[in-house]
């Protein structure tokens, strides 16, 4: 699935999965970030993502929803080329 959203979200997924102690955990983040994008679309939740991982590299479900709700995911990015 996060595959079929973009590369962060993937990035985000494979955080979710191998940094937790136990993987039910990780995989409880993972129906949350699919209830999301059922909620919000892939689009946003692929820019989420991204903009999170600009700031760290220990994404958390909790930021990717603030940031969504927050409607941060539509404002442009602050990274600069």
């Amino acid at each position: 699935m996060a595959e079929n959203i973009g590369a962060s979200a993937l990035k985000t997924v494979n955080h979710f999965l191998y940094s937790e102690k136990e993987p039910e955990q990780g995989y409880k983040y993972c129906v949350g970030l699919m209830k999301a994008a059922e909620k919000y679309g892939n689009n946003r939740i692929e820019k989420a993502c991204e903009r999170l991982l600009t700031v760290t590299m220990k994404p958390s479900l909790r930021s990717i929803i603030t940031i969504l709700k927050n409607g941060q995911d539509k404002l442009a990015s602050d990274v600069k080329d």
